[in-house]
């Protein structure tokens, strides 16, 4: 005679936990922000030449008018309560720099636009450009 062996069942107990709702994290009027692209649309007309000579392969003239003096003149032009144009022209800035090989210079942009409002996105490019320059420390402590 074979004996059967009798299977034990064994509950699975699971707890169930409810679900957590997290509430939306809103920076520094949020709702008043619009989108690059709307904003693209508008880019103060400095910004748009120099997008354009480097769409040229045009990058000595875009450099020269990249010059520290000549972006500090355009800068002091924009009202220091407009966040919004303060902030796209901050990171169109950098982008720029970035576009010309001034990463040093790009990487201070971006820091500057960090302090007008804290944006993942300009983090994520600050952690890009740290990893190309071969500074894999820094780039990770701006990819978390």
């Amino acid at each position: 005679m074979t004996k059967k062996k009798k299977k034990s069942k064994i509950r699975k107990i699971v707890k169930r936990i409810p679900p957590v709702r997290i509430p939306p994290v809103k920076t520094l009027k949020q709702e008043e922000f619009h989108s690059y692209e709307k904003w693209k649309a508008s880019m103060p007309c400095w910004l748009k030449k120099i997008q354009a000579l480097i769409e040229q392969g045009d990058i000595e003239q875009a450099r020269e008018l990249l010059a520290e003096k000549e972006i500090q003149k355009m800068l002091a032009n924009i009202d220091s309560n407009d966040t919004k144009n303060r902030f796209f022209v901050h990171c169109e800035v950098a982008m720029l720099l970035d576009n010309t090989n001034q990463v040093e210079r790009a990487l201070h942009y971006y820091s500057e636009t960090v302090k007008i409002v804290n944006c993942a996105g300009v983090y994520n490019k600050m952690g890009l450009l740290y990893a190309n320059c071969g500074q894999c420390t820094q780039a990770i402590e701006h990819f978390r």
